[in-house]
């Protein structure tokens, strides 16, 4: 029992929803897949950068659902759980761009 509690509390600090909570992927699943790693890489560099850790700037749950969403716009985040207007102003921005760089 133990291990469990320290595995969801590692999952919490690192900014990952443990499974019982946890959002599919939806849509294609190779695009899908490639897309959250990508915002989970680009969310470790920000983090870094604004010595915060990495569950500060976007949840993995709200990484999913920004994947989910395939927001246009900065203002379609705000139909994501997890994203407010705060992160959509510190962050909008830098999300659609790394959703609309395929190369990365």
């Amino acid at each position: 029992r133990r291990g469990r509690e320290d595995t969801r509390e590692r999952q919490i600090r690192n900014g990952e929803t443990p499974p019982a909570q946890r959002t599919e992927l939806t849509g294609d699943p190779i695009e899908s897949a490639t897309q959250f790693d990508r915002l989970r890489k680009w969310r470790l560099e920000r983090s870094k950068a604004d010595n915060v850790p990495p569950y500060v700037v976007f949840s993995d749950e709200a990484l999913r659902g920004i994947v989910n969403a395939q927001p246009r716009m900065v203002e379609d985040l705000l139909n994501v759980r997890g994203v407010g207007e705060v992160k959509v102003e510190r962050y909008g921005a830098e999300v659609l761009r790394v959703l609309a760089n395929k190369a990365t």
